[in-house]
């Protein structure tokens, strides 16, 4: 009797495990279909963006695959500077190589507007889609937004009592008969923000101004910051001559230089 008893539990013993083995196999094989590993994605739905271009220019690069519309409102979106269908950029290069990378900037419907840094730098002007075709040059390292100062807060400037004089110790000097009578100091900034209004009052009554920021005219110097008009408040009570005022993003400095020394030589 014990013999068969002993017979009858190894045989469910021997089947238990087959049935538990299949259990495994078929727990193991469902588990991808209940999401424990993603599907894999599809590699073109998010293609790799292109090195040679800055995050907002890939962005705008990637657009004008669809249309230079679409690629124009990107451009809008990042805050980027647009004139028609081109959008401003500054392009790396090397000193070897700035003739090649002008030549394909132009040749692309683009405009340079400066070269610097050693011929290392170009800033200009390129369609929107022609950004891919320029950055695949071999002179092109890189394309960037230019690069852009924004005042940390806004600027009080208008004052009777401008408060930079006892900063810089003027009163001083001037009491020592220092007045800076004949000295001509020209003040390069980002912007002149109500300077009009100040003519004649807080400034003398009339200036010499120069804009040479890419795709603006002289009047535009009127804008963007304030932080040019306290600069200059300062410098009229400091001299009895007002500078020049200049409204430049780098890199045409050569030209400001040119111009400076013409109006105050």
């Amino acid at each position: 009797m014990k013999k068969n008893q002993g017979s009858r539990f190894g045989g469910r013993a021997r089947l238990v495990l087959p049935l538990l083995m299949l259990g495994i196999l078929l727990f193991t094989n469902a588990s991808p279909s209940q999401g424990a590993h993603p599907p894999p994605q599809d590699d073109d739905a998010h293609p790799p963006r292109n090195p040679k271009l800055d995050s907002y220019l890939a962005n705008v690069a990637a657009a004008a695959e669809e249309s230079v519309g679409e690629a124009l409102s990107a451009a809008e979106s990042g805050s980027l500077r647009i004139s028609g269908d081109r959008v401003h950029v500054q392009v790396v290069t090397h000193q070897a190589g700035w003739e090649g990378a002008v030549q394909a900037m132009t040749e692309a419907r683009g405009e340079v507007t400066g070269v610097g840094f050693g011929d290392t730098l170009i800033q200009g002007w390129l369609p929107v889609d022609a950004l891919e075709p320029v950055a695949a040059e071999e002179d092109v390292y890189f394309i960037r937004r230019p690069i852009r100062a924004f005042p940390l807060e806004s600027l009080y400037v208008g004052n009777s009592t401008t408060e930079g004089l006892s900063v810089i110790n003027a009163t001083a000097w001037h009491t020592a008969g220092h007045t800076g009578s004949g000295v001509k100091i020209g003040v390069i900034d980002g912007g002149f923000i109500g300077y009009r209004g100040l003519l004649g009052s807080d400034l003398p009554a009339s200036v010499t101004v120069r804009n040479f920021v890419d795709g603006e005219d002289d009047a535009q110097v009127d804008g963007t910051t304030e932080h040019g008009t306290a600069c200059v408040e300062i410098v009229s009570r400091s001299l009895t001559t007002l500078p020049p005022l200049q409204k430049s993003i780098w890199p045409r400095w050569p030209p400001i230089w040119i111009w400076l020394r013409r109006s105050t030589g």
